[in-house]
């Protein structure tokens, strides 16, 4: 087993029993609770182990998989279809969910035009992602009586506000740096990445193509997910 994963499962078992387990994620929110692709998930309590995040769930079409020995990293089944209209950008125009098999969502079906792609790729609720970590909590802590549920209010790690804040900086036309490979970054974050030591940038880079990658479907996908 990881360490990671046993620092997580000890955490948990110290838990009081019936304790209610926060969680959150930047890939859900109020209006959107849902994801699809992937989903790193962190945990609402300062007694949590201080991980970026604790856990990370990919779908059974993720290409790159997870090892058997690594478990805070795991495979859950979708339980939506998430239904996306392309035509240029690397963003989709709109997207609409619906469960796993059904029909097309009628916004969906209303936006598409010649030359835009329609595109369904698997997804899951925060109520699957809920279930999932329960079920985690159970094979692997032994503890079935803690719940574990969806704070739609929780704060981001440092790192990931920043981040946001640089995203708005782009879409708001400020100066950016074209790294290639479709990876821009704002003027600011090229300076912090300038004043780091070269092998930690390199790193950092790496991560970032490996996320820009699995976001975008382009780009080296090596990166790190934790």
């Amino acid at each position: 087993m990881d360490e990671a994963s046993q620092i997580t499962i000890e955490y948990l078992r110290r838990l009081p029993q019936g304790a209610v387990v926060r969680w959150s994620s930047h890939h859900v929110s109020a209006s959107r609770p849902w994801t699809s692709r992937w989903i790193d998930i962190r945990i609402e309590d300062e007694a949590a182990p201080a991980f970026n995040w604790i856990w990370t769930i990919i779908g059974e079409d993720d290409p790159d998989g997870t090892g058997p020995d690594q478990l805070w990293e795991f495979v859950s089944p979708y339980d939506l279809d998430v239904h996306q209209v392309w035509s240029e950008g690397d963003r989709p125009e709109i997207e609409g969910t619906v469960p796993r098999g059904a029909p097309t969502p009628g916004d969906v079906q209303a936006a598409l035009a010649p030359g835009k792609r329609h595109l369904v790729v698997g997804g899951w609720s925060v109520e699957a992602v809920g279930m999932a970590l329960t079920d985690w909590a159970t094979r692997h802590a032994g503890r079935p009586d803690l719940r574990l549920e969806w704070d739609p209010e929780g704060e981001p790690y440092p790192a990931v506000a920043r981040a946001a804040e640089r995203a708005k900086e782009i879409e708001e036309g400020g100066p950016v740096w074209d790294l290639g490979d479709g990876l821009v970054v704002a003027d600011g974050l090229m300076d912090e990445l300038l004043a780091m030591d070269q092998d930690e940038r390199e790193e950092l880079l790496k991560a970032f193509r490996g996320a820009h990658g699995r976001i975008f479907g382009s780009g080296d996908d090596s990166g790190p997910r934790r």
